[in-house]
């Protein structure tokens, strides 16, 4: 049975938006404009964790 990955994830404001930071708590795997048409939909199980992505911040 596979494990269920954590997602961590943080908002950061751009010059062209709000942008959404995904991470599986090593690596970054997602930067996303938001309101993205086909970005990914924040689930209830996503961990908000700014201090994970502050680098990539």
């Amino acid at each position: 049975m596979p494990v269920a990955e954590t997602t961590f994830y943080t908002t950061m404001p751009s010059p062209l938006g709000e942008l959404l930071l995904t991470s599986d708590g090593t690596h970054l795997t997602g930067l996303f404009m938001t309101p993205h048409q086909h970005g990914p939909t924040r689930s209830p199980t996503w961990q908000r964790d700014d201090a994970c992505l502050a680098e990539a911040r």
